[in-house]
């Protein structure tokens, strides 16, 4: 508040405003820069593969593959509150998780709690939980599962990336069964939906991994890969 004081002090305007007014300005920009410090600090904890991406800044060849207004709409948050998922796929899996990421920053601007995971290494988190002793009340499975159920949204990165064998199939179905009536899932896949039962195997768990993140769904689809002249935007990471 001080330094907002001081830097006021040095404008033009400051010998005209009134007491409540210099109140008014300092209050305001207290309450901006807490929201702010928050925003950083719950992107920050997403974990997002992009986190600087934002819908306002999203690639040109992104925005030409998209309807513009679904995705507004979108960017309201109403699919979370409605626990509602939210698909991205296409062959340029980079472009995929950037659109997915803008979208996850939107809904963490809107105060929602998200968590990123990328789907080879959170099975791999299973299979190596399955091996560990139970301690306590719980296994360290079902803590992760608590885990995953907390935020309000889980980013899913990479669905049919790598091959997926049973065991694993087995423990994304109970992810998605878990977080039922919690938020909602993004998750990024080269495939569109209709090819999720072959790619993971015709089982019923593939069956299962499909109908739970589909069934009440919101889906983006891009159909080609960026070209270096429209690619570039600032945010590109690995």
């Amino acid at each position: 508040m001080a330094a907002r004081t001081q830097v006021l002090s040095k404008s033009p305007e400051f010998d005209a405003m009134s007491h409540d007014e210099l109140l008014n300005d300092i209050t305001q920009f207290q309450l901006d820069t807490t929201r702010q410090e928050k925003l950083e600090r719950n992107i920050k904890s997403a974990k997002l593969p992009f986190p600087s991406a934002s819908l306002e800044t999203l690639p040109v060849f992104i925005k030409r593959q998209i309807d513009t207004h679904y995705l507004n709409r979108i960017a309201e948050c109403d699919w979370i509150r409605n626990k509602q998922n939210l698909i991205v796929t296409g062959l340029d899996e980079k472009a995929a998780a950037k659109l997915a990421s803008s979208i996850a920053r939107k809904a963490i601007e809107n105060d929602f709690k998200v968590k990123y995971h990328d789907i080879t290494s959170l099975l791999e988190r299973f299979f190596i939980y399955r091996s560990e002793p139970q301690t306590g009340s719980k296994s360290p499975i079902i803590k992760l599962l608590d885990e995953l159920k907390r935020p309000d949204v889980i980013f899913l990165r990479g669905l049919g990336q790598h091959p997926i064998t049973d065991l694993p199939k087995a423990d994304l179905s109970r992810i998605i069964q878990w977080r039922e009536g919690k938020g909602g899932i993004i998750v990024t896949s080269p495939y569109q939906p209709k090819d999720w039962v072959e790619m993971l195997g015709n089982t019923p768990d593939a069956f299962q991994i499909k109908d739970g993140l589909t069934e009440v769904s919101h889906h983006f689809h891009l159909a080609r890969k960026a070209v270096m002249s429209d690619e570039g935007d600032g945010n590109d990471k690995p």
